[in-house]
Parts: C-alpha cells; sequence; structure tokens
C-alpha cells in the first residue's frame, strides 16, 4: 500500500494517513546518525513520538497553540536535542550546527519516504524537559513534525535566488553561479 493511503484502522485521531512503520523510523534515524560531527561526537540526541502515544501526547500538548493546530495531522512528532557541554561542565561550540546537519539528514530522508516536515520552535522547554527527562546537558532545540504528503496539495515556496544567497569577491557581489531567478520549490512545503 502507497504512504497516505491508509486502511481501516490505520488513522490515528487527527493524523494524515497510516501510523508511521518502525522501518521508515529506522532509516529516518540513520540518516541523521550519518550525519558530520566534529571529532565524532554526534551531540544529537532525539525523542520520538508516533501518533498517538504517550510521548507524542506530550510534545503535541507542549506546542504552542498556533505550532499544535499546525501538527494536527502528524503521524510522529520528535524532539532534536544537541548537547551543549562536555563532561567538565565547558560549553561546547558548534554543536547546533551538526544537529542541524543531523536533521537535515532526517529531513531528506524523509522527503523520500513520501513524508513532509515541519520544524516547531514554539513549544513549553521546561514541560516537556520534565516530562521526558531530559537532562540538563542538552538543549531543547526544536520539534519535527511529520506528516504523509499529499501531492494534491502541495504549495510550493518561494526561494530566494543564488545571487541573493551566493557571493564573490565581498558581501553582496553575486558569485558568478549566482545566476538563479526566484523559483518554486516543491521540496520545501508542508
Amino acid at each position: 500500500m502507497a504512504p497516505g493511503v491508509a486502511r481501516r484502522g490505520d488513522l490515528m485521531s487527527g493524523a494524515s494517513g497510516p501510523a508511521i512503520p518502525v522501518e521508515t523510523c529506522v532509516r529516518l534515524f540513520e540518516a541523521a546518525r550519518s550525519a558530520e560531527s566534529a571529532w565524532n561526537r554526534q551531540p544529537w540526541r532525539f525523542v520520538l513520538g508516533r501518533c498517538a502515544d504517550p510521548t507524542f501526547r506530550t510534545l503535541s500538548s507542549a506546542l504552542a497553540e498556533d505550532n499544535r493546530v499546525k501538527a494536527r495531522t502528524a503521524v510522529a512528532l520528535i524532539l532534536a536535542t544537541v548537547r551543549t557541554t562536555d563532561d567538565a561542565g565547558k560549553r561546547m561550540r558548534g554543536t547546533e550546527y551538526e544537529l542541524g546537519l543531523a536533521v537535515g539528514g532526517l529531513t531528506a530522508r524523509a522527503r523520500a519516504e513520501g513524508l513532509q516536515v515541519r520544524q516547531y520552535g514554539g513549544f513549553d522547554r521546561a514541560t516537556v524537559r520534565a516530562a521526558l527527562a531530559v537532562p540538563d546537558t542538552h538543549d531543547l532545540v526544536t520539534v519535527v513534525g511529520l506528516r504523509w504528503a499529499r501531492p494534491d496539495r502541495v504549495r510550493p515556496a518561494a526561494r530566494m535566488s543564488l545571487s541573493d544567497i551566493v557571493f564573490s569577491g565581498r558581501w553582496g557581489s553575486p558569485a558568478d553561479l549566482a545566476t538563479g531567478k526566484r523559483r518554486s520549490s516543491a521540496e520545501s512545503r508542508y
């Protein structure tokens, strides 16, 4: 059965398709795990909530109201955290970037699996930290929402041109390769 086509009993309350299979989750997190990391420290940690399980309900209820509405069709919510201090308590630099690489890998894999991805920065971190027992050594960065893509509802997002984001010589001077025009991208939808 194709992703997004539900069988009776597969749909969870509000979800936009069948429950996300464990095998799909494994592929998503393998993609995240393979991200580059300075000194191979792999500072990212994730907490997975699959639709209607207690972790999902905790993450969903902690979302800001607008985000909770947007996440109502999610089949999974993932808390993305990053370790910010080493064993001696010293601040580790660059770990947020490394988490971004891991979430980027997860996002690319999710799209290949037929999922749409949305990140939610608005959530009650104190509530989530307490409910999920996240140690103080980790910052709670974002909640990643996943839902099955619906090709009939694709809304392409306008992207900046390459000349707006790639410079050479000095700031603001477009690189020779930066000739792209503003375009719509089906890759950046949800």
